[in-house]
């Protein structure tokens, strides 16, 4: 009996899971507000990557959630296909965070994306009507009605009640 080797040429197919950005920065966010940044995921491979988690390392007391559009997770990515999650952060102290993202497949696909936050204590103002002292909302100041021609003017304190600096813009 002969035994005849046969070459089979042939090329390896995968998945190619890339993140853009691949670092996502937080800068001067304010504890208690959270703020939210968009990554665009896409399978440049081809071959379908099967997404089974999103792991933030390391997971303890983590100040990022990650919220996504797929309907459930394990969730298949086909080749060319892309989409975006948020990252979110939720600092709950003043303070520099950071985590790595893991997105992981099925597979050897996995990718990491970078996850940086500053928090800081945000500043307080109040406006006071300087007639009456009475505290008035820092949304804006209701003039009344009045006639047109004829100005009107009141006089405001604003106090920073805050922890912190502030800076005050005053626009017309």
């Amino acid at each position: 009996q002969t035994v005849t080797d046969v070459v089979l040429p042939g090329v390896g197919v995968t998945g190619l899971l890339v993140a853009s950005p691949a670092t996502v920065t937080f800068d001067d966010a304010f504890v208690g507000r959270p703020e939210r940044r968009s990554v665009h995921l896409s399978n440049q491979g081809g071959a379908a990557v099967q997404i089974t988690s999103f792991d933030f390392v390391p997971a303890a007391s983590s100040p990022f959630v990650v919220e996504h559009p797929l309907p459930a997770l394990p969730y298949t990515v086909a080749p060319q296909e892309s989409f975006d999650l948020d990252v979110v952060f939720s600092p709950l102290s003043a303070g520099q965070f950071a985590r790595t993202l893991a997105v992981r497949t099925d597979g050897e696909q996995d990718t990491t994306i970078e996850v940086i936050g500053n928090a800081r204590v945000a500043p307080v103002a109040g406006v006071l009507d300087e007639a009456t002292l009475d505290e008035l909302p820092i949304e804006g100041v209701n003039f009344g009605d009045h006639t047109v021609g004829f100005p009107v003017s009141r006089t405001l304190r604003v106090l920073n009640l805050g922890p912190v600096s502030s800076l005050l813009t005053v626009t017309r």
